[in-house]
């Protein structure tokens, strides 16, 4: 929410793609830029004065210790976190 436009609009959407299930966090924000998006889940990156960096870090690395992934897609003007469960609990996405 703190990043979206205003007003602001977060959508979360969960569906199925073949056999994973699928979460999207969507908001209506300006999303990121190419250059931080390549670096968004480094560890201690930020663009915040305040902030630690350890964010995105942090959910992607716990995403992947429970069999799933977290990822970040901008298409066609949409900003989207995404993560992918597997239903076998595999690596594959």
């Amino acid at each position: 929410v703190r990043h979206a436009a205003d007003p602001a609009l977060v959508t979360i959407k969960a569906y199925q793609i073949g056999n994973n299930c699928v979460i999207d966090v969507i908001d209506n924000g300006p999303g990121i830029s190419a250059e931080s998006a390549d670096k968004i889940f480094e560890p201690f990156y930020t663009t915040e004065s305040g902030g630690t960096g350890l964010g995105l870090y942090l959910a992607r690395t716990l995403c992947e210790i429970n069999h799933s992934k977290l990822s970040y897609l901008l298409d066609d003007k949409i900003s989207c976190f995404r993560i992918h469960f597997s239903k076998d609990g595999s690596a594959d996405y």
